[in-house]
């Protein structure tokens, strides 16, 4: 990982232990923040957070924290009663299996605390509905006659998602866009797509990182032909 975020991470931790104390049950750093395929000046750094009893005092205080670095960071949080309920979304029940199946590292759990058991049956069936609500979306971006850039974006954004949640239906663990491009070229026989090179386009508003658009309808079609 990028020292830069690595260290953004290390303090973000220690500052949430030191500032929530014993609210804090779990924190967990999920997405290619997490990773050595971290893109300066673009990744956020994702999270789920559990805390003894959600509230709103609570939230401030997560806030606050949030805006001490330099990078984004994103962050879902549950109470333990909804996480232990599995009152969670898809994103979640992935990456508890990802931590279940030791895949990924954890980064604070609370002593005492125990991480629900989350079975491959429970990831299909938060899956499919994630998919297909995905997919509806995904189409309506095509009825547009132009898109703006951050539409664009969104197009990236959703093109990896939709790619990510097929490849977690048939069995596979991707962990970030690295791994997902990459699987889903080799194992579905469909053109690779570099990731790094539109974002380095994005960033530096080169018109070629619109070449998405032609990228996603390639795939949209393949989804709807297989």
């Amino acid at each position: 990982m990028k020292n830069e975020y690595s260290n953004v991470i290390s303090d973000y931790v220690k500052k949430m232990k030191n500032e929530l104390r014993e609210e804090l049950s779990l924190l967990l750093v999920i997405g290619s923040s997490s990773s050595s395929k971290v893109m300066v000046n673009w990744s956020d750094i994702d999270v789920i957070l559990v805390v003894k009893n959600y509230n709103f005092d609570i939230v401030d205080k997560i806030k606050d924290i949030s805006k001490c670095f330099p990078v984004k960071i994103g962050t879902t949080i549950y109470s333990e009663k909804e996480f232990i309920n599995k009152k969670i979304d898809p994103k979640t029940y992935y990456h508890l299996y990802l931590l279940n199946n030791k895949k990924i590292d954890l980064q604070f759990i609370k002593e005492g605390f125990e991480i629900p058991q989350i079975s491959f049956d429970e990831i299909k069936n938060t899956h499919v509905p994630y998919l297909n609500w995905r997919m509806h979306i995904y189409k309506r971006y095509f009825l547009y006659d132009s898109l703006n850039k951050e539409q664009i974006k969104t197009i990236y954004k959703m093109t990896y998602l939709i790619m990510k949640a097929i490849l977690i239906l048939d069995g596979y663990t991707p962990k970030n866009y690295d791994e997902v491009f990459k699987i889903y070229a080799k194992n579905y026989n469909f053109e690779y797509y570099d990731y790094e090179k539109f974002i380095t386009n994005y960033i530096n508003d080169n018109d070629e990182y619109k070449n998405i658009i032609i990228y996603a309808k390639k795939f949209l079609m393949n989804i709807i032909e297989n």
